[in-house]
């Protein structure tokens, strides 16, 4: 019976001997695993947002004539920092120029080819601390260069029931169209296109008439 004793007692120590290393594994992981832990807490991921910007046209100096450059002025405002980058300036058609930005403003110019009233409008890139944004529009009205109309009454004797010819001529250019010749009351065209530009007027009546020439104008010229 002692023997017997003594042999459960001795197995029992093996035993316990035997879970000892599977015990300090545990442990281990346990450490590593609060550890791991730790670190991941510590190490948290942070997004930082855009600065809103405000894109303005500020002015557009030109003498506003077909052919000639209109010089646009922009300038890109942030709450804090002066905004980098580009701008594109549009007319809202195909004409454009772009920007770079110094000191947060800067301009560039665009030449119409046709008289004709263009919105303007400024686009902003942003960089990698503003955001992009675009201005409102800002409308301009491009005319034609300057001409000058001269008529010639062309029938030497006028009569009543006779037409009565006028020969009309436009400076300034090489201006194209057509010119709208009245006596106050009657009216006919003149075509600039034809070789010598004239149209002719019948008159009714015994009187004095005064004629008027008015040139109507191209893409170019007014």
């Amino acid at each position: 019976m002692q023997r017997h004793l003594h042999e459960s007692k001795g197995s029992r120590g093996l035993l316990r001997d035997a879970r000892l290393p599977t015990v300090r594994a545990a442990k281990a992981a346990l450490v590593a695993l609060v550890v791991i832990t730790a670190l991941l807490v510590v190490t948290p991921q942070v997004a930082t947002a855009q600065e809103t910007t405000t894109t303005t046209i500020t002015s557009v100096s030109s003498d506003f004539l077909a052919g000639d450059p209109m010089t646009i002025n922009v300038v890109v405002t942030a709450a804090s920092g002066t905004p980098t980058g580009t701008v594109t300036v549009t007319d809202g058609g195909t004409g454009s120029c772009p920007i770079t930005l110094s000191g947060g403003g800067g301009n560039c110019q665009i030449t119409e080819s046709t008289a004709d009233p263009y919105t303007l409008t400024a686009s902003y890139g942003g960089d990698s601390n503003d955001d992009s944004s675009t201005s409102s529009g800002f409308d301009v009205t491009v005319g034609g260069d300057a001409t000058t109309t001269s008529l010639t009454i062309a029938t030497a004797s006028p009569v009543v029931g006779q037409p009565i010819t006028v020969d009309v001529s436009v400076g300034g250019g090489s201006p194209t169209g057509t010119v709208t010749v009245t006596d106050g009351t009657q009216v006919c065209t003149a075509d600039l296109s034809d070789e010598t530009p004239s149209c002719a007027i019948t008159e009714t009546a015994v009187g004095t008439y005064g004629f008027t020439a008015t040139y109507n104008g191209d893409s170019t010229y007014s």
